[in-house]
C-alpha cells in the first residue's frame, strides 16, 4: 500500500494550549497514517512536553482510550450562537445544538 492511500489513524488540527495567558502551543497540525512513525523534535521550550501532556490529559480523562471528533463536529458543538458566526462561516461550520449518544452494550 502506498503512503498516500493509508488510512489516517490520528489527525490533529489547530491544537492550542495556554497557561495563564502564555501560549504554550499555537496551531499544531499533523496526521499519522497506518504504518507511519512520527517524532516530536525541537529545542528546549518549543512545547514538545506540552503536546504530549495534551494527549495524555485526554487519555486520562476518557478512561484510558483516546477518542476524537472531526474538527467540524467539535467546532459545531463548541460554537456559540451570537458570538462565533463569522468564524463558523469562515471554516464552513454549522452549529450543533444537540448531541445524542446511543450506546449499544
Amino acid at each position: 500500500m502506498d503512503k498516500e492511500s493509508r488510512k489516517k489513524i490520528l489527525e490533529v488540527e489547530e491544537v492550542a494550549m495556554t497557561f495563564g495567558g502564555l501560549m504554550a502551543l499555537i496551531n499544531i497540525q499533523f496526521n499519522v497514517k497506518e504504518g507511519m512513525v512520527k517524532a516530536i523534535i525541537g529545542p528546549n521550550g518549543a512545547g514538545k512536553s506540552n503536546l504530549v501532556s495534551f494527549f495524555k490529559m485526554l487519555n486520562e480523562m476518557m478512561g484510558g482510550r483516546l477518542k476524537t471528533l472531526h474538527p467540524k463536529l467539535l467546532g459545531g458543538i463548541l460554537a456559540r450562537r451570537g458570538a462565533h458566526e463569522a468564524e463558523m462561516a469562515a471554516h464552513g461550520l454549522a452549529p450543533i445544538d444537540l448531541v445524542a449518544v446511543i450506546s449499544r452494550t
